[in-house]
Parts: C-alpha cells; structure tokens; sequence
C-alpha cells in the first residue's frame, strides 16, 4: 500500500512538471508571436480639406434657360470606416448671370466589397477587385428672383453599384491603399420621380500610419469623383460633376 502510494505521488509529481514545461513552451511561442506578428491594420479615419476643384457643368443636351454652371474650391469632410467611406463637399459664393449666391453641396456614401488577389501578409502589394454601392447627392440651390425664373434648384441624388480594381500596402506600421471604381446609377430630381440613368468613376487613394499617439494616428487621402446624369425626358437636369478633393485628418 506504501509503495502504491509512493508511485502515485511521483506521478503526481511528475504530471505537474510536464504541465508547468508545457505552460511555459506556450507561453514563449505566444511572446515570439506577439513581437514578430505586429497587430492588422484597418482604415479607420476622420479628415478634413479642400477640393481645390469642383465643377458642375450642363451636358449637351442640357436645355435649361439658365443653367447652372460652377466651378470652383469647396471645403471637405470625410469618415472611413473599414469598407465604408462617407464624404461631404460645401461651398458657396456668387456664379456668372445669377444674381443671388448659390449653394453647392455633394456628399454621399460608398460602401466596398473588397476581394484581395493574394493572401494577407505584410510587406506585400495586394492586388483588389473591387465592387461597391453609391449614394451621394449634388444639390446647387439658389434665392429664386426674377433673373433667375429660367431656372430649377437642383438635387441630383443617385443611388447605384459599381466594381474596380485597386491595390493595397500594409507594413508593420502604415498602410496604403489604391482603388478606382466605375459605377452606374438610378438618378432623380430630389428622389422624386423625375428619374434618369447616371455614370460615373470614383478613385480613392489613402494613406494611414496608426498609433502614432497612442490610439491615435495620420491620415492623408485624395479623392476623384465624377458624375453624369442624364434625364431624356427632363433635360434641364442633366449635369456633370467632377471633384478633385485632398483631406488630412486622424485614425482612431
């Protein structure tokens, strides 16, 4: 019974040594994991900036008595987040034949599907293709008055799908990412049923190097963006619109 007992209490003995070996090779792969797998980065920002050119042009078969025409720089916003990118444009100021300033607003949203070419891995150039859904609005409103009566505030909204190719960059400590987008669009008058077809492209390259500041980090982006919509039975609202914008902001 004595001996049984002993060579219980050696095996106790020797289970908990291997338990503790076993606990400490675990933890030492998990260590050497840590230092060598640096954390996966994502695109998470907020930014500001300027589009330094935005132009809202009639198309040809525009037959409007006094349609809009703009160009000029617009104040920015934006929000990524991961796959979803939300983006506002403002300005306003005074415009050749009308007398009232006139507002331009566009913004909208771009939600992307991404399928990456080759596996995840750092320090490597992923090809992309790339599909998306758009929603965005131009809206160009101004004080109705006499001079004006030839013309109809607009709201061009659009709501549309999209696909692309792109690519993307992460190292241990930034990412880049490059995409360009055409897309086509059901377009209204103020989502009313003056409805028309519109096409477009969008090209979006950003740059982030994250924990920078603790959580925080930079954030730099350049945006393309182009429209065109045209409405067969209601031409006074087919317009173009491009914008070139630039923001710089923080990750999070």
């Amino acid at each position: 019974m004595s001996a049984f007992r002993n060579s219980s209490l050696v095996l106790l003995f020797l289970c908990a040594a291997c338990m503790q070996g076993l606990a400490q090779v675990l933890g030492e792969a998990s260590a050497e994991d840590v230092r060598e797998r640096p954390r996966e980065l994502s695109l998470r920002s907020i930014e500001v900036g300027l589009t330094p050119y935005s132009s809202l042009q009639p198309l040809a078969n525009n037959t409007a008595a006094l349609p809009f025409s703009i160009q000029r720089a617009t104040l920015s916003a934006l929000v990524r987040l991961d796959n979803t990118l939300l983006y506002v444009d403002y300005s306003r100021g005074n415009i050749p034949n009308f007398p009232e300033a006139v507002t331009l607003i566009s913004g909208g949203a771009k939600f992307n599907f991404d399928f990456p070419l080759v596996p995840p891995a750092f320090n490597t150039i992923r090809p992309l293709i790339a599909f998306t859904t758009v929603a965005d609005l131009v809206s160009a409103t101004t004080t109705p008055s006499p001079q004006t009566a030839g013309t109809s505030n607009l709201n061009l909204a659009t709501v549309g799908v999209g696909a692309g190719l792109g690519t993307a960059y992460q190292a241990q400590t930034w990412i880049g990412e490059l995409k360009a987008e055409a897309f086509i669009a059901i377009a209204s008058q103020g989502f009313s049923p003056v409805v028309g077809v519109a096409t477009g492209l969008i090209g979006d390259v950003a740059f982030q190097y994250p924990y920078l500041f603790g959580n925080l980090g930079f954030a730099a982006s350049y945006r393309f963006r182009t429209t065109s919509a045209n409405f067969a039975s209601n031409t006074q609202y087919s317009y173009a619109f491009l914008a070139h914008t630039l923001t710089v902001g923080i990750t999070f």
